[in-house]
């Protein structure tokens, strides 16, 4: 991927180098979820990568997928087989049509009202 994109940058949480991703002009555009991005030198040009790990199927939250969603043209899933280490690179078309949702998971905060 570096020979394509010679400034990716790693912005992940997971990021070994803290330092490198929390400085804010490492970080991709505020509606935009993913491990490593590309500026170009044009927000036109800006390609975003989120890595998965898996063997047959890999979860994406709801902001991962927001990001890809909104994002068509510009974001590419990286997926990492577990088993062989092959490495490939997916667009949105490629994978939205075998996409199966069968986990829906909630997070929320209460609120209780004062009394």
């Amino acid at each position: 991927m570096r020979k394509q994109y010679d400034t990716l940058i790693w912005c992940s949480e997971k990021n070994t180098y803290p330092e490198f991703a929390s400085h804010r002009d490492n970080q991709p555009p505020d509606d935009i979820v993913c491990d490593m991005w590309y500026k170009g030198k044009s927000i036109d040009d800006y390609m975003y990568f989120e890595v998965k790990s898996a063997k047959t199927e890999f979860f994406m939250s709801i902001y991962e997928y927001n990001s890809f969603i909104n994002n068509k043209s510009n974001y590419k899933i990286v997926l990492a087989d577990i088993d062989t280490k092959a490495i490939s690179l997916h667009s949105f078309d490629e994978l939205d049509n075998k996409k199966s949702i069968d986990t829906y998971i909630f997070r929320f905060k209460q609120k209780f009202k004062e009394e």
